[in-house]
């Protein structure tokens, strides 16, 4: 009885190491949006519609360290109430389910006052 317990144990164990994950690959954009503040809203899936709970980390240059962090609500919409000073500010976006982003926003007196994201669901 040991026996076939510990086998079934250990072919439990391989299926859930072989069973594939949701592939997620981080989507950089490289064209920065152009806003008058750091707010806006998150879509996505098949309705393009907003998404509750994405995490938005405000980051130095290039990424490197999280400067400051919010959650979008239930219409997916979010705002940095304290890093509205001109200049390139750098997003990273994740959520489960969907592909991380990494994002550039150029806050400055052209653009519209918010932009809106688009994040792709993950394979």
């Amino acid at each position: 009885m040991r026996r076939i317990h510990r086998c079934l144990v250990l072919t439990l164990v391989y299926v859930g190491l072989a069973t594939p994950m949701l592939a997620q690959q981080t989507v950089e954009i490289a064209t920065p949006f152009e806003a008058q503040t750091l707010a806006g809203t998150v879509k996505g899936g098949a309705q393009d519609t907003g998404v509750q709970g994405v995490s938005i980390q405000e980051c130095s240059e290039g990424w490197k360290a999280i400067i400051d962090s919010t959650v979008t609500d239930i219409d997916g919409h979010f705002v940095f109430r304290t890093s509205s000073q001109q200049g390139m500010h750098y997003l990273r976006l994740s959520a489960p389910g969907f592909d991380p982003m990494l994002i550039r926003v150029l806050i400055g007196s052209s653009g519209g006052t918010e932009f809106s994201v688009h994040m792709k669901v993950a394979n």
